[in-house]
């Protein structure tokens, strides 16, 4: 099903296991009675310091692979067109209307995860760094 995706990355085989897992479950146990639990709980798990070191460690991976803008941009582009691709697929493969919506739900958190790591990688969220070069010197403190 994700065969036109790079899977290089080992955080992407486990975004498509959770995908494959959440297909695999039974129909009863992903139901109307309990699909807003099951979001709140997938909201709660990837929000706060969970989500900023997500698009930490994908902006550092991104430096570190030596990615351009060109690249950066490709990434969103790609992204996209491959989630229209996916939720075709996703769609045929069940015909249960709430795992459909918590895989898109997914895809939708990933896709906010990624934007904000390309906005960082863009510059738009700017480090500075401080570098202590004598002793007993004090550094900055931001609240």
């Amino acid at each position: 099903m994700f065969e036109n995706m790079n899977l290089k990355d080992k955080d992407m085989e486990l975004f498509v296991n959770t995908i494959t897992e959440i297909l695999e479950f039974p129909d009863e146990v992903i139901n109307e009675a309990n699909i807003e639990e099951i979001e709140r709980a997938m909201m709660a798990s990837l929000s706060g310091a969970e989500k900023n070191q997500a698009i930490a460690e994908t902006v550092t991976k991104m430096k570190a692979q030596g990615y351009t803008k060109e690249m950066a941009y490709e990434i969103i582009t790609d992204f996209e067109n491959n989630l229209k691709d996916i939720s075709e697929e996703v769609a045929n493969l069940t015909s249960n209307p709430y795992k459909i919506r918590i895989i898109n739900k997914i895809f939708e958190m990933l896709g906010d995860i990624i934007n904000e790591a390309i906005e960082k990688f863009l510059g738009h969220d700017t480090v500075v760094y401080f570098e202590l070069i004598r002793e007993g010197a004090k550094l900055p403190e931001y609240a």
